[in-house]
Formats: structure tokens, sequence, C-alpha cells
């Protein structure tokens, strides 16, 4: 993923990764919306038919213009 600093900063809010946590990664998500929780360090995602469709999603998602804390 050619985006890592800015998904990072989606899902932790801040550019560097906290050395002491880790990033956790749920498919739990059902209406297809991208959800990350900063204080969680958590991202909340659909099962993706294939990973050019994961690929395009996480893309759109850290390179909006719109700056929000959790949700596309």
């Amino acid at each position: 993923f050619p985006y890592t600093t800015l998904f990072r900063s989606f899902i932790t809010g801040s550019t560097p990764l906290p050395s002491s946590r880790k990033i956790e990664v749920q498919f739990d998500v059902t209406d297809g919306c991208i959800f990350a929780s900063t204080c969680l360090m958590q991202i909340h995602l659909h099962q993706f038919d294939t990973y050019d469709t994961l690929k395009m999603a996480l893309t759109t998602v850290v390179l909006r213009d719109e700056k929000s804390f959790n949700a596309m």
C-alpha cells in the first residue's frame, strides 16, 4: 500500500506508530463503511471481494480532502 504514513495517521491520529501499541484490524462492518478508532488504534472493515477493491477503498479513505477522525 503506497500511502502507509497516511494510513497510519487515519487509524492512530499520529504519523509515527506508537511503539507500545499495535493496530488492530476487525472485519465486522456490514454497511460497507470503513471506520477507524484513533483512541483504540482499530480499523473496522467489511469483507472485500478482491485485494484491488480493498486497496481502492483504503486509498480513497486516506487521500480524502476532508479530514475526519474516523470514517468514510
